[in-house]
């Protein structure tokens, strides 16, 4: 059976995808990056356009979509799982205070 690209991904150093689909718990995720597809286990229901980890990443560590650094995981997080406010904080804030 093929599967459907249905998470975006941009550049090797990224650490979370974008998912082009709602995805749910016991999904696969599937995504291309250089010609060659990875294929990563959906931990949780992630709605579509959502963040979605493409590997593990502990607490503190700096996340990256499309390349480029996107925030501070406050939590640790599992392959697969649902990336967002609950567990990354953005290098947005504060910037205007």
């Amino acid at each position: 059976m093929k599967q459907r690209i249905n998470v975006l991904v941009l550049n090797e150093k990224d650490t979370v995808g974008v998912a082009m689909d709602d995805l749910r718990a016991g999904d696969i995720g599937v995504y291309l990056l250089a010609g060659k597809k990875y294929e990563v286990n959906v931990v949780q229901d992630i709605p579509i356009y959502h963040k979605m980890a493409l590997t593990a990443m502990l607490e503190g560590e700096h996340a990256y979509k499309y390349g480029q650094e996107i925030g501070r995981v406050t939590l640790d997080i599992t392959a697969g799982q649902h990336v967002h406010s609950h567990n990354l904080i953005s290098i947005r804030e504060g910037v205007n205070e």
